[in-house]
């Protein structure tokens, strides 16, 4: 297989690099990555990550992987929708789309960051923050949420393997760790299964523990990493 020269580097686009800056550690994370890989971005507005002869493009977390580079990234533009004056479980209007069969081999590991806002009003009552795939719940965790806090910043993140691959996948969900008003780890989840053969959704929820108008939660940024692809056989 002969690969094309990798494309020259130009600078992250502004939210991506906005979301590194307020996330250090992920930051750091992702350049160890970048340099093992030596792998060049190419990133705009509309989502569109190129690499070599890899084009990920379009509204979703990407169009079509060529070759495989083991990274893949949804970073979208917009904040999601504000999620207040309910207690009810309730998912961000912002999700990702995990491409059918992009992770659909045993061992692959599917690694998800959401970071966003949130202002409490009170602060007595515990937040349930989650990350679901297929509707199912991967991660979730409970914490109390800073009284009084105005723009207070959330994070999530973690990390998924697929146990066995196919239309009735099993995963396993595996380290999680979310922050509200401090760090914690997730809960514990059983595997679960999954059809990896079609696109599913990946998504964050939030559930006040109270219903006040006063409090809001958005999420501004949703980053999915993908595992590399099997190597081609030609």
């Amino acid at each position: 297989m002969t690969l094309k020269p990798p494309l020259r580097q130009p600078p992250f686009t502004e939210e991506i690099n906005d979301f590194l800056s307020r996330n250090p550690v992920f930051r750091e994370s992702l350049l160890r990555l970048l340099e093992a890989k030596s792998v060049a971005l190419q990133s705009s507005t509309t989502g569109k990550v190129e690499h070599g002869n890899v084009s990920i493009d379009g509204a979703g977390l990407f169009g079509t992987l060529s070759q495989n580079i083991g990274f893949g990234v949804y970073g979208s533009v917009a904040d999601s929708n504000a999620i207040s004056n309910t207690n009810a479980l309730t998912p961000f209007s912002k999700t990702a789309t995990l491409p059918a069969g992009a992770a659909n081999y045993q061992g692959a590991a599917i690694r998800v960051y959401a970071s966003g806002r949130y202002t409490a009003i009170v602060g007595a009552a515990s937040v349930n923050l989650g990350i679901r795939i297929a509707g199912t719940t991967a991660f979730t965790t409970s914490q109390l949420p800073a009284s009084g806090a105005s723009n207070a910043r959330w994070a999530a993140a973690m990390l998924m393997k697929v146990r066995t691959g196919g239309a009735v996948a099993q995963l396993q969900p595996g380290w999680g760790q979310g922050w509200v008003n401090q760090y914690s780890l997730g809960a514990r989840i059983l595997p679960f299964s999954v059809n990896l053969t079609v696109a599913q959704t990946i998504d964050v929820t939030w559930q006040w523990g109270e219903t006040n108008a006063g409090d809001s939660a958005v999420m501004e940024d949703l980053f999915v990493f993908l595992p590399p692809l099997p190597a081609a056989t030609s």
